[in-house]
């Protein structure tokens, strides 16, 4: 018989596990179960006394009725000294699809139920084992997907934004003491100085307009930079994208019209992730799987980061070239202009009135040199971002709370300098606080809450 579930002594914060590793079958699979049930688990799937915290241990794992599941390893970590702040077990078992199943069907039997996605972080951020900008970076570590991108998420999860923003605070809690101090003991506690105050505010305001103006920049390493690859039909587009990928994922024929949908890949460069996107040669055609792919080629424009024009410069100018400048310069995106097959002697493109600010680079696919030559233009389009900025690159939620942190102080500036109504500095010094503290989640709702932890995955 199965045993009687585990009694609950806070249905609030009941008992959670969930598979910490990826699934599939493999050599070890994590499961972390948390809450004030996991070690009574624990002793009732392995039947023996407790390893010491901290130390694994190997247990053989039992079901309800006594069979053997699993030979294991067992590591214990009781509340608060834990990732959670609640008593931890972590189970590490063999990757079989079939000693999982077994295991977590036996915890269910234990009135432990399967945890949702973030709640192990959220649990700790409710806690008080991380702040909200630290909780957000476990996120972004997890999904980043480029050198900057994980230096950027580590610098959160180590307190990089989070020490910044509570300094940020702890000088505004300052000015309001003295305020509130005045306003209850006008006679005991004089007013703020207004030029120490005004230079305290400015020294703010300028750091967070350096903060605020370097997100544009964070775009670019929070996510793939999309570049898509254009022109006519053979040109060289696929040949490029090959190259630039180092292996064959594209067809490249001499026949036109091969590319008949586009193909996106990724890859590093520079410490940035860039999404690279062949498209079909841009031409009129009676092919409807070859036009239904061209029609596709406006919406992928609209959605790049840089335009890649590929010309092959042994062939002349057509009316389609002039056509195609033209709509690249209604995107008013950047456009690089590549001319292909720069190892041919004949050069035949005779085109002019496109934008002194579009590259023009030569360039054979046959041959490295200019492939490194794009490759090191790329790295000079994209510097590598200083490390202050990548500790301070922010999530849209957190450029929201500096926004209006940044427009609070804007207005403490006005109301300093139109003649220190000590109430109103108040009210605005208690607004801008409150933005600090949602930045950190110390004044947020349980709504918002919510949505920030569903974007985890299950099991973190």
């Amino acid at each position: 018989m199965r045993p009687m579930a585990l009694s609950q002594s806070n249905p609030n914060l009941d008992t959670i596990t969930a598979m910490i590793t990826p699934t599939g079958p493999g050599a070890v699979a994590i499961v972390r179960v948390s809450g004030e049930q996991a070690i009574p688990a624990l002793q009732t799937l392995t039947q023996k006394p407790l390893p010491p915290a901290r130390y694994m241990a190997n247990r053989t794992v039992y079901t309800a009725a006594g069979n053997p599941i699993d030979d294991a390893c067992v590591v214990v970590f009781r509340g608060p000294a834990s990732f959670t702040g609640e008593d931890v077990v972590e189970w590490h078992i063999h990757a079989s699809p079939v000693v999982i199943q077994t295991l977590r069907a036996e915890l269910y039997g234990l009135g432990i139920r399967e945890a949702k996605p973030g709640e192990f972080t959220k649990r700790a951020f409710l806690n008080g084992k991380l702040d909200l900008t630290q909780a957000e970076g476990i996120g972004a570590l997890i999904e980043a997907e480029s050198n900057w991108a994980h230096q950027s998420a580590l610098n959160h999860v180590q307190g990089s934004l989070h020490q910044w923003i509570t300094r940020i605070r702890t000088d505004l809690l300052r000015l309001l003491e003295v305020v509130d101090g005045h306003l209850d003991f006008p006679d005991e506690i004089p007013p703020l100085d207004p030029v120490e105050t005004l230079a305290t505010l400015q020294h703010l305001r300028t750091s967070l307009q350096d903060v605020v103006q370097t997100q544009d920049h964070g775009e670019h390493i929070q996510r793939s930079i999309r570049c898509l690859i254009v022109g006519q039909p053979n040109v060289g587009k696929s040949s490029l994208f090959n190259a630039l990928l180092g292996h064959n994922r594209a067809i490249v024929t001499r026949i036109p019209g091969t590319t008949r949908d586009y193909i996106t890949a990724t890859t590093q460069l520079g410490g940035y992730q860039f999404e690279r996107t062949d498209s079909a040669g841009i031409r009129q055609t009676r092919n409807q799987i070859e036009a239904a792919g061209i029609r596709k080629i406006k919406p992928l424009m609209a959605a790049a980061d840089i335009l890649v024009w590929v010309q092959d410069q042994s062939k002349p100018t057509t009316q389609a070239d002039t056509q195609l400048m033209q709509t690249l310069k209604r995107t008013q995106k950047p456009v690089w202009r590549l001319l292909n097959k720069s190892d041919l002697k004949t050069r035949r493109i005779r085109l002019s009135g496109f934008p002194d600010s579009w590259p023009v680079l030569p360039l054979s696919t046959r041959t490295p040199d200019g492939l490194d030559a794009l490759k090191h233009h790329i790295t000079q389009t994209f510097q590598p971002p200083k490390q202050a900025e990548l500790a301070l690159l922010c999530n849209a939620r957190q450029r929201a709370c500096l926004t209006q942190l940044l427009a609070c102080l804007t207005q403490l500036h006005t109301t300093l300098t139109q003649g220190m109504d000590m109430d109103l500095l108040a009210f605005d010094l208690k607004a801008a606080i409150h933005h600090c503290s949602e930045m950190t989640g110390e004044a947020i709702t349980e709504t918002v809450l919510d949505g920030i932890f569903s974007r985890f995955c299950v099991g973190k």
